[in-house]
């Protein structure tokens, strides 16, 4: 099967436009368009329904999706291994990731990787728990940073236990005395969670503990929930990562009992992984092992 047309064919299935996937690849629309049907005889089924906004996958076309996706991860895989045995250390890394990482520590892990590693592509997406399994599990990234998680179906690589802290307005009345925040205080306090499906432990960590504020926003971004606190428009609990380097008027503090997230990183599959993306893993853990000394 021909690589560009399943490359063609799976970036159409994220555009959804012929006319953004021939910018994006550099092809002609009409290039576009005959490589797709190409594709399509030569799977003989539709793999889309084109209408007046654009192109859409059949139900077929999306199983089909998954398999090319898988195809493409081989072909990367064997590509490196090529390249790998004339000495070259060329390709490129998919990474999912949460904003509390992408912002904190992630760009220094990317800079001293790149400068061992320059002629390595490396791509990056942001988003929730749900999405960074969803991910991982469909080869749509090669490993995600992630906290660990009973449902997971692939590979977890521990990298460090991050604590989880109280986040409150800088005119919470505190009393000088104290050091740690009792989860129990949240009851019936005005509250801002994580939207649905982007942080469970925040979740676990308030239906084991019994707790239940006064939910009154939620955010799926960790710096909207900060700048929500910094109003006193409610409390929030985030992973300390979160809140690492990000100026602002807000208290945050150590939880009673104290809770952390186990965050390291997902991986369909290490042994599989190309060569690059283990080198990667590497340098992650290495980082994490040197901050933590």
């Amino acid at each position: 099967m021909d690589i560009k047309k399943c490359k063609v064919f799976v970036i159409t299935a994220e555009t959804k436009q012929i006319s953004r996937t021939a910018k994006l690849t550099g092809y002609t629309q009409s290039a576009v368009s005959h490589m797709l049907k190409s594709l399509e005889k030569e799977a003989g089924i539709q793999l889309f329904k084109r209408d007046r906004y654009g192109v859409h996958l059949t139900s077929l076309g999306s199983d089909f999706l998954f398999y090319v996706k898988r195809f493409l991860a081989e072909n990367e895989r064997l590509e490196q291994f090529i390249y790998d045995l004339h000495g070259l250390e060329v390709g490129s890394i998919r990474l999912g990731t949460y904003t509390s990482v992408s912002t904190t520590v992630l760009p220094e892990i990317i800079k001293s990787f790149r400068e061992a590693h320059p002629n390595v592509d490396i791509t990056v997406k942001e988003g929730g728990s749900d999405e960074m399994e969803k991910w991982i599990s469909e080869y749509e990234v090669d490993l995600a940073f992630c906290s660990r998680r009973s449902t997971f179906t692939f590979e977890f690589i521990h990298l460090v236990n991050d604590p989880i802290v109280a986040v409150l307005p800088p005119d919470y009345h505190i009393h000088d005395s104290t050091t740690s925040f009792p989860v129990n205080e949240f009851n019936g306090k005005p509250f801002i969670l994580s939207e649905e499906g982007v942080d469970y432990d925040i979740n676990r960590l308030l239906e084991k503990t019994k707790t239940q504020p006064n939910v009154v926003l939620s955010a799926r971004d960790d710096a909207t929930i900060l700048s929500m606190v910094e109003q006193g428009i409610g409390l929030a609990v985030l992973p300390e990562l979160s809140c690492k380097g990000r100026p602002g008027k807000y208290i945050t503090m150590p939880l009673e009992p104290q809770c952390s997230r186990d965050l390291g990183v997902g991986i369909k599959n290490l042994n599989n992984a190309t060569p690059i993306t283990r080198s990667f893993i590497y340098a992650v853990q290495s980082y994490f092992e040197n901050t933590e000394e």
